[in-house]
């Protein structure tokens, strides 16, 4: 769903400490996430520190900022039939509700909002609906004294939510400001928790026993607000965590009164659940009655019914146009803002194009002018720095990627012309001689046919396409036409390692054995590889080491046989782990190993090739031994991506395929005769 903005709500403390990390040192972030360097430095040693730095680079690229917002809907998928063009929603998720004029939401991260004069209040459903799911993990009962410790904007709406159930609700905080405002609200004691007999306090009001449940909504390091918070709780009591503090528990605190401790997770369940958020599966009703989206729906009630006055929370109303002296404001020791700050759009002025013009350079007809559709994290860590090393030879012209922040800020770093959500400024640019493809993989055949049928030279990523039917599709057109250069990203081929064995088994006069190991590792099943979109690992990623083969066979497969493993459990799948052995017509036989439940401490590919008396040993892609002896060996691994790219502009000038297009074919049909033994 397209939402026009009115309004977004300012998280004041997630945002500007989400600003202030870009200029934290990598060597403070390193101390603050030691397991994460440890295994960084691993795959350091692994696979080339080079490559681990493009790595943390692309990480650590521009990012939106807000997560909650309000305004109209301009377009709807067709798919979607419960909104209109014209409705007006609140919207949540940090990867959608940012700051912006326009926004691509998910149906399940936006609620309708029945009343237009709301619009402002409804800005803040993200914050709403997070402050709704911690009292339901409460599961307060009418007559029950509950604390809630931390009276900043989440602690004062957890308050009046309280107190709709009916709850005694004592408030804490150390800001006589918060104190004051959440007696305004009408809760029914506060305490300042700076007093050394808070704990006093609370046990006069609940008659010596303690809190029936405490939540936390505050932020701070200090592992003393959840002792604090185990120590005014009442035995068998709970303890509900929404806030960000210090989690170093005491045993002591927590057994001799058999208190429950909750986790409140954000705004519900369905957080964090891409089929969820992204894919709009919703889960049935009977079973779990309040989503993340149902949460939305409540709070948004809550507010048009009168129950939660969030207007009273909101200190400010800025322009869009300001938003670097605000962010400046709130960023420095005098800030004086106080409230809920929000985003005013209503008056900016709205280009109705999905195209940011960055650059007006001039385009250079000396330079392949290339594009890039989809830029996630392989493409930001691998093709981009490859790409943009080679400007002698390449012009960056274009980015499209679906989230607009992530074209623009790749368009600046890369010092690209455009940036775009919209794939048709792409194929249909006249000065665009290229493209890379970097979507996710179900995307990829139509992407291609579109790009050669406007005469665009394609590189894309692994694998070419998903179905037989894209296949044939993308067969067809090569049948009837010489170009354009079309070449899969199969990489491997091209490095220096591969070369150099290439370079040795060309004399041979008899067919080889082929072994190769590839300890893929372990991706959970929710992800999306294993999806509609991915089309899994062997499709997905074994068609690597299929074109592998071929090229160093130079020949075509004669048969294969499949066997995959049968789990005890789901854990492991038999997609993941598998062998595979191939006759070729020349006689060789190469058999892949691809398994999921291998070690990290092993290398990741590995390769042993008999032949006329000699074997040699590939390891991965670092260096090469024949018959037991070091006979080449790079400073780091290298797969060849470099390599790939200098091919593919070489093909482009030359007006000749890097990699066969039968050799592409091949590959990818051999992929689909494993998978199809796999599913028998």
């Amino acid at each position: 769903v397209l939402v026009k903005v009115e309004y977004s709500c300012i998280s004041t403390g997630t945002e500007i400490e989400g600003m202030n990390i870009s200029k934290i040192p990598l060597w403070k972030k390193a101390i603050k996430k030691p397991k994460k360097s440890i295994e960084l430095i691993r795959k350091g040693f692994s696979n080339g520190f080079r490559n681990i730095k493009n790595d943390i680079d692309s990480k650590l690229m521009p990012a939106p900022t807000g997560y909650s917002a309000s305004g109209t809907i301009i377009e709807v998928d067709e798919s979607i039939n419960n909104y209109s063009v014209g409705d007006y929603v609140a919207c949540a998720g940090a990867s959608n509700a940012y700051h912006a004029e326009i926004i691509c939401v998910p149906k399940n991260l936006i609620s309708k909002i029945n009343d237009e004069k709301f619009s402002a209040e409804s800005s803040t459903v993200a914050l709403g609906a997070i402050a709704l799911q911690g009292v339901r993990r409460t599961m307060p009962a009418i007559g029950e004294k509950i604390v809630v410790l931390g009276l900043g904007v989440l602690g004062l709406i957890t308050i009046q939510i309280l107190k709709s159930h009916g709850c005694f609700v004592i408030g804490m905080d150390i800001n006589n400001d918060n104190l004051n405002k959440a007696k305004e609200l009408g809760i029914d004691y506060i305490i300042n928790n700076k007093e050394s007999d808070f704990n006093q306090k609370i046990k006069i009001l609940t008659e010596g026993y303690g809190a029936d449940a405490v939540i936390i909504t505050a932020a701070s390091k200090s592992n003393d607000v959840i002792s604090n918070a185990f120590d005014i709780t009442r035995k068998k009591g709970r303890v509900i965590l929404v806030g960000d503090v210090g989690l170093d528990i005491k045993r002591n605190d927590i057994y001799k009164k058999e208190i429950d401790f909750f986790i409140s997770t954000s705004y519900g369940p369905g957080r964090y659940d891409d089929e969820y958020e992204n894919n709009n599966v919703d889960y049935p009703f009977s079973y779990v009655r309040w989503t993340e989206n149902r949460n939305m729906q409540e709070y948004l009630r809550l507010i048009s019914s009168g129950n939660i006055n969030i207007t009273s929370l909101i200190g400010n109303t800025h322009k869009i146009s300001d938003a670097k002296n605000v962010y400046s404001k709130l960023r420095s020791e005098n800030n004086d803002l106080k409230g809920l700050q929000l985003f005013d759009y209503r008056d900016s002025k709205l280009s109705k194009e999905r195209i940011v013009k960055v650059y007006t350079k001039e385009t250079n007809n000396n330079k392949i002018q290339i594009s890039f559709i989809g830029v996630g994290d392989f493409v930001k860590a691998t093709h981009l720095p490859n790409i943009s090393n080679l400007n002698n030879i390449f012009d960056i012209l274009g980015i499209m990627s679906k989230s607009g922040h992530n074209a623009l800020g790749i368009c600046k770093i890369y010092k690209g012309k455009y940036a775009t959500t919209d794939i048709n400024e792409i194929v249909n640019d006249n000065n665009c001689d290229a493209v890379v493809i970097g979507t996710r993989h179900n995307l990829h055949a139509e992407l291609v046919l579109k790009s050669i049928q406007n005469g665009i030279n394609v590189l894309v990523e692994k694998p070419l396409c998903l179905t037989k039917v894209e296949l044939k599709k993308i067969k067809e057109f090569y049948e009837n036409n010489d170009g354009p250069i079309l070449m899969t990203g199969f990489n491997r081929r091209f490095a220096p390692v591969i070369q150099f064995i290439k370079s040795k088994i060309i004399k041979r006069s008899n067919p080889m054995i082929i072994n190769y190991f590839m300890n893929a590792g372990y991706i959970d099943y929710n992800h999306w590889v294993h999806k509609a979109e991915g089309g899994g690992r062997n499709i997905g990623e074994a068609c690597h080491i299929y074109d592998l083969f071929i090229y160093l066979t130079e020949s075509s497969h004669y048969c294969l046989s499949v066997n995959s493993i049968t789990p005890n459990n789901k854990f492991y799948s038999k997609k993941d782990n598998f062998t595979v052995s191939i006759k070729f017509k020349d006689g060789t036989v190469a058999n892949l190993i691809y398994t999921s439940m291998g070690n990290k401490a092993i290398s990741k590919e590995n390769m042993i090739i008999c032949w006329d008396g000699n074997i040699i040993e590939m390891d991965n892609y670092f260096e090469c031994k024949v018959n037991g002896e070091t006979k080449f060996k790079n400073s780091s691994q290298n797969k060849g991506h470099k390599e790939e790219v200098e091919y593919f502009a070489e093909g482009i000038i030359n007006k000749k395929f890097p990699i066969s297009i039968s050799d592409q074919f091949e590959a990818t049909q051999i992929s689909f005769l494993v998978e199809d033994q796999m599913n028998r």
